[in-house]
């Protein structure tokens, strides 16, 4: 069926399945030649200015959570220092093998020995 072509649309929103809707965003129209080229090719510089937002936001998502993951790893690295008189890089190798002996990854390593150590109430 003949419509708006959103496929630069579509592809410039690839990177973001999953939670946001915009990978799936298909338009079609039920005439030909409803929308001029200028509405068109506003549409779609709205939709590209759309999607550079929505992948903005979602690795502003990402950083947020890999800070969180940096801190609860320093803080295990912290106990295992502090437990076994271990320098920072020797702290840091444990928790490796650890995350790599049981196939867990390294944040949850670190994430169960700190709520081992201090338990919420």
């Amino acid at each position: 069926m003949p419509g708006v072509d959103l496929e630069p649309v579509h592809r410039a929103g690839r990177g973001l399945r999953g939670r946001n809707a915009l990978a799936g965003l298909r338009g079609r129209v039920a005439r030909a030649n409803v929308f001029t080229h200028d509405v068109e090719e506003t549409a779609l510089t709205l939709a590209a200015h759309a999607a550079i937002g929505l992948a903005n936001a979602r690795r502003g998502d990402e950083l947020q959570s890999a800070l969180a993951s940096r801190d609860i790893i320093g803080q295990a690295k912290g106990i295992l220092m502090e437990r076994f008189n271990v320098p920072v890089g020797a702290a840091f190798t444990m928790l490796t093998k650890l995350s790599q002996e049981l196939n867990i990854p390294l944040y949850e390593v670190a994430r169960k020995l700190i709520f081992e150590e201090h338990p919420s109430t």
